[in-house]
């Protein structure tokens, strides 16, 4: 099998440095943007398995990329193999359409066993869990958060 190709969406260097070390050392093959323009270049030029995609970040953010990706006929398919990462409290992104079909939201600091099932899980596109209890929503209802209670 062919290691997973998996677009990292990043502005903070240490994070994104991490988040490549922890993937690349899993067997997948990493790219880095720094921001949501730097992204957007690399989905026009290659293809990728699954995007982890920070939400929060300066100039372009993953809101401004997601939006992007959805009115791009060629891009729009990625927006349900993009995994969203993010600090932001759920009021942030609560009610922000863009955000239904992507795979799922992690909560940072992120669970590295949680993220690499989920990158697996996505790349494959096995079928979504159902929700498991009261604290844990899971896809396919919009704006999961993933992480174990």
């Amino acid at each position: 099998m062919s290691p997973r190709r998996v677009l990292i969406v990043e502005d903070d260097a240490p994070t994104r440095l991490l988040l490549e070390t922890v993937l690349d050392h899993n067997g997948n093959k990493c790219a880095l943007a720094g921001d949501g323009h730097e992204a957007g270049h690399l989905l026009q030029s290659d293809r990728y398995d699954v995007i982890v995609l920070d939400l929060l970040m300066p100039e372009k953010d993953g809101f401004d990329l997601l939006r992007e990706m959805a009115r791009s006929p060629s891009l729009q398919p990625m927006v349900s193999r993009t995994i969203v990462v993010t600090a932001a409290a759920e009021r942030i992104y609560s009610g922000h359409e863009e955000l239904d079909p992507v795979w799922c939201v992690l909560r940072k600091p992120l669970e590295i066993g949680e993220l690499m099932e989920q990158v697996e899980s996505c790349a494959e596109q096995r079928p979504r869990p159902e929700r498991k209890s009261p604290g844990r929503v899971e896809p396919p209802l919009p704006l999961t958060d993933r992480r174990l209670d």
